[in-house]
């Protein structure tokens, strides 16, 4: 039997070895500018979005996920899903409270490109390309959108002047040696997205402040009544942020047993004394799974107290957002749960 083992341990691991080989991540970059219209619940953007293909195939089409279309209508899978979780309130909503793309074209060199909807679900698109993308290439697509923000069906939404944005933007699905991953969007459901670097301005009114993914690079003022809030981040699989125009702002730092400062903040809407301690909470999980896991990968770390009531909280790089209501020990919890998800994605 031994003979057996050894054999099989040896077609594993030959198999792995050759799997191994054979992987590959494909990099998805961005550079974004975004204006918010907090009066009229939306937001414009355009992007250049660079799109490298590290594959051993050439690629035809680029598929993207356009997430915000799940609240077009009630015939995507996320309406499907809210009814089969006897969730009515999207469903029943007022015509007014949908939300998604209201316009989005992409373009190559200054020229359209053709883009068809997949399998009948309107949060993903196909975008053919005018010739193949070869292994080791890159292309830059320029995509302009805007996009109607729904009140709080699920993670994003807004609600009494708080604007919580993600799943937002033109993201390309998954491509791997299995192929495209295309997936609706889902509340139970998960966000498998590649990996890049983020350069990202967000204008908002002047008084409302931004907190997002990524490392703030600076604020500045327009003699128009508008802030610009200007974010980086590297090698992150998402991007989200909050806007609003009452935030307090808490901030510590912790120092790594690397010598890395890792800065610290808690943006609260409100005083509910059960958050009294969350910057605690915050900087004592991260020194929790820094020691237990390995050291925090990012420069900051940011938790969000958000009146969407969306099922606890939700991780997105550097940021967590996370429900209000419930005792300082259930905010702890919380906290302490999203936060470990910048170690364990999804």
């Amino acid at each position: 039997h031994w003979k057996t083992s050894m054999a099989l341990l040896f077609c594993s691991l030959f198999s792995y070895c050759l799997n191994a080989q054979d992987y590959f991540q494909q990099q998805v970059d961005y550079k974004m500018d975004i204006e918010l219209f907090p009066n009229d619940k939306t937001y414009t953007g355009t992007a250049e979005i660079t799109y490298t293909n590290n594959a051993y195939t050439a690629l035809d089409k680029i598929v993207f996920h356009l997430w915000t279309n799940a609240y077009k209508n009630n015939s995507t899978k996320f309406a499907e899903q809210q009814l089969q979780m006897n969730q009515a309130d999207f469903y029943f909503r007022d015509q007014e409270d949908s939300g998604g793309y209201q316009q989005i074209d992409f373009k190559l060199n200054g020229s359209s490109l053709n883009q068809s909807i997949f399998e009948n679900n309107i949060d993903i698109v196909e975008v053919k390309l005018p010739s193949e993308l070869a292994p080791g290439e890159s292309i830059k697509l320029d995509v302009s959108f805007s996009v109607k923000i729904p009140p709080f069906f699920s993670r994003m939404g807004n609600q009494d002047g708080f604007f919580q944005i993600t799943q937002w933007y033109p993201k390309p699905a998954v491509f791997d040696h299995q192929g495209w991953h295309p997936l609706p969007y889902l509340d139970m459901g998960e966000f498998f997205s590649e990996f890049g670097n983020y350069d990202v301005n967000i204008t908002v009114p002047q008084g409302h402040v931004v907190a997002a993914t990524g490392e703030k690079q600076v604020v500045e003022n327009s003699e128009k009544g508008k802030s610009v809030f200007s974010f980086r981040a590297e090698q992150v699989h998402d991007f989200a942020w909050t806007s609003f125009d009452r935030f307090v702002i808490e901030q510590d730092v912790i120092v790594l047993d690397d010598d890395r400062k890792v800065d610290l903040y808690v943006y609260k809407v409100n005083s509910d004394t059960a958050w009294t301690d969350a910057l605690k909470y915050l900087k004592r999980s991260v020194q929790f799974y820094s020691d237990q896991v390995g050291n925090y990968p990012y420069p900051q770390a940011t938790v969000v107290q958000s009146p969407g009531g969306t099922g606890g909280g939700m991780e997105y790089p550097m940021l967590t957002t996370i429900d209000m209501t419930g005792s300082a020990q259930e905010v702890d919890h919380v906290i302490t749960h999203e936060v470990g998800h910048n170690w364990f994605y999804g």
